[in-house]
């Protein structure tokens, strides 16, 4: 339908200014089929034309007149009435659907049908008993398609533009802690997440707990849960953890699930390529995998489910209905996507990367024309006046090195630069020179967690520090260099 609506648009509906006067005598009457189509003064291929649109030769256009100048056009399918009137010098007006081609009649018999000036239509005569207008869809038909299918996307782009989302603080900062791969989770009293023993340099999976009552901040000894793994995306159901399991050993990854007063883990899944950004969302796991498509199951990690098959980061439900997610394949933009009725429509129109609301904003990293990454944002409260976009888009003027993480009102940039929220335009972490080597990986109202790393990707972890919020002193989580 969407390559039947583009050409009716572009054909049917070229309104030629003509003066129309009376059916003059001799007008051609008959029955003709398409035999050649010519472009910009190229001809095309008529066959490989038609077989585009899983059509014949024959649906692609044939038109049938009367000596009366009433008739029947066939054009890519679809049926219309049309109206034969004389011009000026020889050619004709033929109306179809409130349209207007102009036709004139060749030497050979064949007749010309212009829909523009660039394309040509070479109409042969027929025997009527060749032609065959049976199966074509009539035009009201698709004109009452076309408009059901509009008011549809009316509907969802109101609904999408009208989205009342709004972040409390903690949302906030789970979101964070979401964009950034979701390695450490604090129930208040014990603290999970990644460290490294004194004999190994591979991460562990560990528990601890955090005292902020002395001098300085302090770590209990911790147990290792699961050794030499990458574990990721750690989201609490009901008494246990499950988490994303890359086995840095053996390479495979998987669900697994912690049982929060055991402390044993439960493989659920076998190795799934590709996996991650772990949710869940109304009592389902949500999860990319091969290829980045983004699938759902159980909570036992049975009952895998295809949502979108299409390469996707970033995902995020943002409400119980709808779904924000980056759109590889459309310039990288957003895009939102409605879990009920599988609605689809694009947020922005740049690419865009690691989305964080605080409140009713959505701050996110665009690149921009200078080829580097700048914070931006829009307002989920305020609806654009443009029909072109759903929101406006703000960008500071000022590049960003990469991720950031927002903690009340405060915004954490790399190499632990932090800024007041309301200057977020003036906030940037930027440096030609070098890539930064500080993240913030996790904060709560009372300690973050920040890694020191030989590199922006994560090369060769050098010491993982937790940070008192209210004195700002810090603790070293023991580790090897």
């Amino acid at each position: 339908m969407r390559k039947l609506s583009a050409f009716l648009i572009l054909f049917l509906s070229i309104l030629l200014v003509c003066p129309v006067c009376a059916l003059a005598d001799g007008a051609p009457s008959g029955c003709w089929t398409v035999q050649e189509i010519t472009r910009d003064g190229a001809v095309l291929d008529l066959k490989s034309t038609a077989s585009s649109f899983a059509l014949s030769p024959q649906q692609l256009c044939s038109l049938e007149l009367r000596p009366s100048g009433s008739g029947r056009l066939l054009f890519l399918g679809t049926l219309c009435p049309v109206d034969l009137r004389s011009l000026e010098n020889g050619a004709y007006a033929l109306t179809a659907s409130d349209s207007s081609f102009l036709l004139s009649e060749a030497e050979d018999g064949c007749l010309l049908l212009s829909a523009e000036e660039s394309l040509v239509l070479s109409l042969a005569p027929v025997s009527p008993s060749v032609l065959s207008f049976s199966g074509s869809t009539p035009v009201s038909e698709v004109l009452s398609q076309q408009a059901a299918e509009q008011a549809k996307v009316n509907a969802i782009l109101y609904d999408a533009s009208h989205l009342s989302v709004s972040f409390s603080e903690e949302e906030t900062r789970t979101m964070s802690r979401y964009m950034l791969q979701g390695r450490y989770w604090s129930d208040g009293s014990a603290l999970f997440g990644m460290a490294f023993d004194k004999n190994s340099s591979l991460p562990d999976l560990i528990c601890t707990s955090v005292d902020l009552s002395g001098a300085l901040p302090s770590l209990s000894p911790y147990t290792v849960l699961d050794r030499h793994v990458n574990a990721t995306f750690l989201t609490p159901v009901s008494d246990g953890l499950i988490y994303i399991r890359h086995d840095r050993d053996s390479g495979l990854s998987s669900l697994a699930r912690l049982d929060l007063e055991t402390l044993s883990v439960e493989i659920l899944t076998d190795n799934i390529p590709e996996l991650s950004y772990l949710s869940l969302h109304h009592n389902r796991l949500y999860f990319t995998g091969e290829n980045h498509h983004y699938y759902s199951s159980a909570l036992d990690g049975s009952d895998i489910q295809p949502i979108l098959e299409k390469e996707i980061y970033y995902p995020y439900f943002i409400s119980d209905d709808w779904l924000l997610y980056q759109d590889c394949a459309d310039n990288e933009s957003f895009h939102l996507f409605r879990l009920s009725d599988g609605a689809d429509i694009p947020l922005t129109s740049v690419p865009s990367f690691h989305p964080v609301i605080s409140d009713s904003m959505l701050y996110f990293l665009t690149q921009q024309e200078d080829a580097l990454l700048h914070l931006s944002r829009i307002n989920f409260s305020e609806p654009s006046s443009s029909p072109d976009t759903l929101y406006d888009l703000e960008v500071s003027p000022l590049p960003s090195s990469g991720e950031f993480y927002i903690s009340g009102n405060t915004l954490y940039g790399c190499n632990q630069l932090k800024t007041d929220l309301l200057r977020w335009k003036q906030f940037s972490d930027y440096t030609a020179d070098a890539l930064p080597s500080f993240r913030t990986f996790y904060a709560d109202d009372t300690f973050l967690i920040s890694i020191e790393m030989d590199d922006y990707q994560g090369g060769n972890i050098r010491s993982i520090y937790l940070q008192d919020i209210l004195t700002g002193k810090e603790a070293v989580f023991p580790h090897v260099y």
